[in-house]
């Protein structure tokens, strides 16, 4: 068995391939790239929501 644990496999990479191989290479930037597509998808369908939700249902101002 080649690695140990996650730290093992981060130090035997970072040493055999170099640290531009250790954040760039492999699934790390589809990874990445994934995590922030479907972040934007929620805060935009979020926002999306809300404003239906505030269409269908208006508030009513009690302060005046």
């Amino acid at each position: 068995m080649k690695y140990s644990g996650l730290y093992n496999c981060l130090t035997t990479v970072y040493k055999e391939e170099g640290l531009k191989k250790l954040f760039l290479g492999g699934i790390h930037p589809r990874f990445m790239f994934n995590t922030f597509n479907g972040m934007m998808f929620l805060f935009i369908y979020d926002r999306f929501m809300y404003k239906i939700n505030e269409a269908n249902n208006p508030r009513r101002n009690t302060f005046n």
